[in-house]
């Protein structure tokens, strides 16, 4: 046995390379009729019914889940776009202590959906896009079938079952995924339209030598938006390189081409986070989860067999896994034609690799160790690479069963019409008779069950998104009520600077309002709240963790200045803080603190990295936190950490110093003020340390500290002294930026010229 090489394929290779002449001349004459219209309709009758279906998507109502993290992201972009900077990089304080947020994270959808907010608001950019971006899938679909060259039947049909994926984990390709009741990965929801697409075209590219820049883009596009979606397309890249074993080293220089294309031109935002990768945290508390172990090889087979990655139905309902069994007719149709079909070949290998991604480190821990960034590589979305492959599988198995049961049926009553008597027996005729009529009835069963089945995932879906929609319209209106007074009170607590709490995800807060969790209301009101927990990637995600509202001492540590709690609820703190308001359902309180800057003694080091920092300063929150003026420093990374102020780790009766005089502008990255010392000490900025963080001293440079639990700091000489800190942007972004394009420019360009002058055929 042998594997073809590959070649130019015809759109409808698949559906009709095994057909008579006559069944294609059929098939012909149909696609100059007006059947050849019904792809499209099918394209436009997914999305008119998922726009019907995710109505309440396009409602403003405060989030229940992360993507309140994400529209967070959105309106601090959309901020700097208002005040005529680009949002590349910058200090983003709401989350974790704050982050470095856009040097960290994957935020070119960020970026776009803050310049729309622009115009017609944040709430409204996030709602809609989402809706969009969910409703308008099947479009997406529909052109990845498309580039892969199959048929535009097989178009249509895939796009309308692609909005049918329902999975028990609610992490993949599907509805739950984004929806308000779901887990809102939002940023996902854009690498899911741009992964099916840039899977085709660097398929296309590799196998074919075609559209390199085009598929580079895409690449570049994908990374730019969602890492993990990122790294799913390059490893269908690896998939297409060892799809023709004889073409291995021309693919493998076609992949590079692709490859460090898409890489040059998300470079803008690859190499800051590569290069910052080690501040990054690693948590203690994520590190031996399913998050990144995943489920087991076990499990994911039996969830797989049983239609639970793709027709699981949500909230206890009932749905006939029609996804499940067109993927295991086309699993079987594919492994027929594996030697023959290279797309058939490269869908059913990447679906493979997804199911041994998704199985988790116990089935390859070997690969991913070897890959960039694998400490954080989530492992329990993989199942998105079974989902796209699967989906694809599905729908050229379905679009064959229809085609080949419609050329069936055509070809059996031409030759049962076209027989007469004189020219025929009645044993031929009769014979013919019957197989019209089991063809006929053939075809007639398989569309009753597949409608039926069909409409039994579609109510599903209906149902999950009705409740959807009932549970939305109740929590405006509680927006309308105790939400609007909540928000007010933010706004009150803003205006005296710090931090405020409103409980925490980690201790499980039971404070809400109806559904969303008051850590999260602190998020869709734009505040810089402390205990909506391990969101970011934060070197302070796991002290935020530790946070005790029981402790003075954390209140001054993390500058907690407000309390806005139920009413009729007193602190933990009650007999320190002060009341400031009720209003409604909702009272806030005050609490006095040092500010975000305080003079302090260093002890010695504390040795820490990103996977055990956590760890390594539970001893310091869980003691005094710094109640008595003496904070250790921190020896982070194998970096030393300069010299303490207090060698023997001895707490002295007073501190060094105190600050007179201090302001701070959060969103800007900008912290300072004077401070009057009688001995050496450090000066504390309570955010977490990011070597990007400048700090000077009378205006001059003085090279920043790490101070525990993951803060700022800087030695200061004694006597009077104006301090600053300031986040200091990556300063190469618009280099980069230029960089990849002209990368890309190249890739479309030099390849046709050398093709040219080889005299070979260009594409």
């Amino acid at each position: 046995m042998s594997i073809s090489s590959s070649r130019p394929v015809a759109s409808d290779d698949l559906e009709i390379s095994s057909y008579s002449p006559a069944d294609k001349a059929t098939l012909e004459s149909n696609s100059r009729s007006w059947v050849a219209l019904m792809p499209m309709v099918l394209v436009a009758l997914a999305v008119l019914i998922n726009l019907w279906v995710l109505r309440s998507e396009r409602l403003v109502v405060t989030a229940v889940n992360d993507q309140s993290v994400h529209r967070l992201f959105v309106e601090w972009a959309r901020s700097h776009w208002m005040n005529g900077s680009i949002p590349f990089d910058g200090w983003f304080p709401n989350l974790s202590l704050g982050y470095a947020a856009f040097h960290h994270y994957q935020v070119l959808p960020h970026i776009i959906t803050g310049a729309v907010a622009t115009v017609i608001g944040t709430n409204r950019a996030m709602a809609w896009t989402n809706y969009l971006g969910m409703a308008l899938w099947p479009i997406c679909i529909y052109l990845t079938v498309r580039i892969f060259g199959f048929s535009r039947v097989t178009g249509g049909i895939t796009a309308m079952l692609a909005p049918l994926i329902s999975s028990v984990t609610l992490y993949g390709f599907e509805a739950g995924s984004y929806a308000w009741r779901g887990n809102g990965m939002w940023s996902q929801l854009w690498g899911m339209w741009l992964l099916p697409i840039t899977l085709a075209l660097t398929w296309r590219a590799i196998s074919q030598g075609r559209r390199y820049a085009l598929a580079a883009v895409f690449l570049a596009l994908t990374f730019s938006c969602h890492f993990l979606t990122g790294t799913m397309a390059v490893l269908g890249m690896g998939v297409w390189v060892l799809l023709a074993p004889r073409e291995i080293p021309r693919r493998i220089g076609r992949a590079c081409l692709v490859g460090i294309g898409g890489i040059a031109g998300a470079s803008w935002l690859l190499l800051p986070v590569a290069s910052n990768s080690a501040w990054g945290l690693s948590s203690q508390y994520n590190g031996d989860t399913y998050f990144f172990n995943s489920h087991g090889r076990s499990q994911v087979f039996s969830w797989l067999i049983h239609g639970k990655l793709f027709d699981y139905a949500q909230d206890g309902g009932t749905r006939w896994p029609l996804l499940t069994v067109f993927l295991g007719i086309g699993i079987v149709l594919a492994i027929t034609r594996f030697t023959r079909d290279e797309r058939m070949r490269a869908l059913l290998s990447y679906f493979v690799l997804g199911f041994l991604m998704f199985s988790g480190k116990d089935t390859v821990g070997w690969l991913t160790s070897r890959l960039p960034g694998s400490d954080q590589l989530l492992l329990h979305r993989f199942h998105n690479m079974m989902q796209v492959s699967g989906l694809l599988i599905a729908g050229v198995a379905a679009s064959w069963l229809a085609q080949g049961l419609w050329s069936w049926l055509k070809q059996s009553r031409q030759e049962s019409s076209s027989t007469s008597e004189e020219s025929s027996s009645g044993r031929i005729r009769a014979g013919l008779a019957r197989n019209f009529a089991l063809a006929s009835m053939t075809t007639t069963l398989v569309v009753v069950i597949s409608v039926a089945m069909l409409v039994s995932a579609w109510q599903e879906r209906d149902t999950y998104m009705s409740g959807n929609g009932t549970w939305v319209n109740a929590q405006i209106v509680a927006d309308g009520g105790p939400g609007k007074d909540f928000a007010t009170l933010v706004d009150t607590a803003r205006s005296s600077g710090g931090r405020i709490y409103a409980g925490s995800l980690s201790a499980g807060s039971p404070y809400k309002i109806l559904y969303a969790a008051t850590y999260m209301a602190l998020a869709h009101d734009d505040a810089e709240g402390v205990g909506f927990t391990l969101r970011t990637l934060s070197l302070s995600g796991d002290a935020e963790v530790k946070f005790n509202d029981k402790r003075l001492s954390h209140y001054d540590l993390f500058n907690i200045r407000s309390i806005i709690l139920p009413s009729g609820v007193l602190p933990d703190v009650s007999l320190n803080a002060v009341q400031i308001q009720s209003l409604g359902a909702w009272t806030l309180w005050s609490v006095r603190t040092s500010g975000y800057l305080r003079v302090v003694d260093t002890g010695p080091a504390i040795v820490a990295d990103q996977k055990t920092l956590g760890v390594a300063t539970t001893d310091f929150l869980l003691g005094d936190a710094g109640a008595n003026g003496l904070v250790p420093l921190i020896a982070y990374a194998g970096k030393a950490s300069g010299p303490p102020t207090r060698f023997d780790g001895v707490a002295q009766p007073t501190p060094p110093g105190e600050v007179t005089v201090q302001f701070g502008r959060p969103d800007d990255g900008v912290f300072g003020g004077r401070v009057n010392l009688s001995r050496p000490g450090v000066v504390m900025l309570k955010a977490s340390f990011d070597p990007h963080w400048q700090a000077t001293v009378d205006g001059k440079r003085v090279e920043t500290q790490m101070l525990a639990p993951s803060f700022v700091g800087v030695p200061v000489p004694a006597g009077q002294h104006t301090i600053e800190f300031k986040y200091q942007s990556f300063k190469w972004t618009w280099v980069l930026v230029l960089f990849g394009a002209l990368a890309l420019i190249a890739l479309a360009i030099v390849p046709r010229r050398l093709e040219q002058r080889r005299g070979a055929p260009t594409s």
